[in-house]
């Protein structure tokens, strides 16, 4: 039987003082299991009952599941320390609805930040039944571990331990962040408004499609005519999740990419925030949609890739024209560099400050993991089933038409190309696009269209580079 161990260093014998010292190495696996684990932040709360109602409003959406109620639910929150904020983030069990907290230092008596980090954990019933002892004046503290998240109340301590992460989160994650990138503000209620908004909020979700949420927080099932900002929201009982923190929040923003589309509520609570996002629709979770394949898809260069990815891990904020101009890249490539690092788990986006932060999710992929999209439009780009028609350039980028063959019909496509390749309009007769347009990003005939116009161009630069020499 062979035993092997690894040693951090060599034993070895020295001569001090006239004494002879003999150091034996310890086994590294040993020194790794003595060392504690790094701790990433510790706090005295200083707002026991918003970071009680924060935290059971995550909970709440972890414990949800509005589409196919019977099957299995997911208790998991993704808990990231950085800088000064400690941020929690999760979906609901369905994947349709995602909610991240946001505490800032006002949250905490003297927080005192460890190293930047993340952990995912699982809270479970009895760190829940402690939250719900927190009260105002009883003394009560926060620790995130890299691998724990521990609840300090006057009654006791609640630890929950690392859990592993789901890989479908992971893609969520990263379609949450493509969708933020596209939405705009909509409009804002204030505080008596929002309480009125959230008492409106139907129990469940009407049979006949979407209801309007109009700028004064009126919930109506018809537009309520030429001139008034409202938007159409699928499943809009959804939002009856921020009921908890309807009686503090002071603001609350919505933002949307269109109507029937994906839509971001997020509330000012002061010395915290919460985003609230849900889906299209109910029956669509968010790591489904497909907003990150709108992003261009051109070769990086791998030093590129590295000065990015330093930029990412060394900590602090920055936006996609902050880090074009950092790397001396164009925007279109910054674009594509978020989504690829957001792809590995290094960066989650805040959405009021249109800025990335570091998150270093314990999920790491090299390159972007293809979805079956991707995956069936190379199949078709391979196969020859895509067809360039016609190629024109115009202000913002250039469009494109052609055919595609897909498995069960020809297709006409039609694409709005941005300057670096990015999708910003386009049609497909497929029956896809016809249901969902753009809303839960391109289809793979679209994704073909484009890779095959790109080939198309390498050709033609070939043949007139030959031509010229000819």
């Amino acid at each position: 039987m062979h035993y092997a161990v690894a040693y951090r260093q060599a034993s070895q014998v020295a001569l001090l003082k006239g004494l002879l010292h003999v150091y034996l190495a310890a086994s590294e696996q040993a020194a790794k299991k003595a060392r504690p684990k790094p701790w990433l932040f510790r706090g005295d709360l200083a707002h026991p009952v918003l970071f009680r109602e924060n935290l059971l409003t995550l909970r709440d959406v972890v414990d949800s599941r509005f589409y196919r109620p019977d099957l299995w639910k997911l208790l998991d929150p993704v808990v990231s320390v950085e800088s000064e904020w400690v941020r929690l983030e999760c979906f609901s069990s369905d994947g349709g609805v995602y909610a991240r907290v946001d505490l800032s230092p006002d949250t905490f008596h003297e927080g005192e930040m460890g190293s930047p980090g993340t952990t995912n954990v699982d809270f479970g019933p009895e760190f829940a039944g402690r939250l719900s002892t927190l009260r105002p004046g009883k003394g009560s503290a926060f620790e995130v571990g890299e691998d724990s998240v521990t609840l300090h109340t006057a009654s006791g301590s609640s630890v929950e331990r690392k859990v592993t992460l789901p890989e479908r989160w992971v893609r969520g994650f990263l379609q949450v962040q493509a969708i933020q990138r596209a939405a705009r503000p909509r409009f804002v209620l204030e505080k008596q408004q929002i309480r009125q908004f959230i008492a409106s909020l139907p129990a469940r979700a009407p049979s006949d499609g979407p209801l309007w949420v109009t700028g004064s927080g009126t919930v109506t099932p018809y537009h309520p005519g030429a001139g008034a900002t409202a938007v159409a929201i699928n499943g809009v009982h959804r939002l009856r999740l921020l009921r908890r923190l309807a009686a503090q929040a002071g603001r609350l923003y919505l933002w949307s990419v269109d109507d029937e589309a994906p839509s971001f509520w997020v509330a000012d609570l002061g010395a915290a925030r919460v985003t609230l996002g849900i889906s299209s629709r109910i029956d669509h979770g968010f790591s489904g949609d497909g907003e990150a394949l709108r992003s261009s898809r051109n070769p990086l260069d791998p030093e590129l890739v590295g000065r990015a990815r330093e930029i990412a891990v060394s900590g602090g904020r920055f936006s996609v024209p902050d880090l074009a101009r950092r790397l001396e890249a164009s925007e279109a490539d910054a674009g594509q560099l978020v989504d690829l690092l957001s792809q590995q788990g290094l960066l989650g986006y805040d959405l009021p400050e249109a800025t990335f932060y570091p998150r270093h999710l314990p999920y790491v992929e090299q390159g972007f993991k293809l979805q079956e999209r991707e995956k069936n439009s190379n199949r078709l780009v391979e196969s020859e089933s895509a067809e360039l028609s016609s190629r024109e350039a115009t202000a913002t980028g250039e469009r494109l038409a052609g055919w595609v063959k897909g498995d069960h019909a020809t297709y006409r496509v039609r694409l709005d190309l941005g300057m670096g390749g990015e999708i910003r309009e386009g049609s497909c007769t497929c029956p896809w696009i016809l249901q969902h347009g753009l809303k839960r990003g391109p289809c793979k005939h679209l994704l073909a269209l484009r890779t095959a116009a790109g080939i198309k161009a390498s050709e033609d630069c070939i043949s007139e580079a030959a031509g010229d020499g000819v």
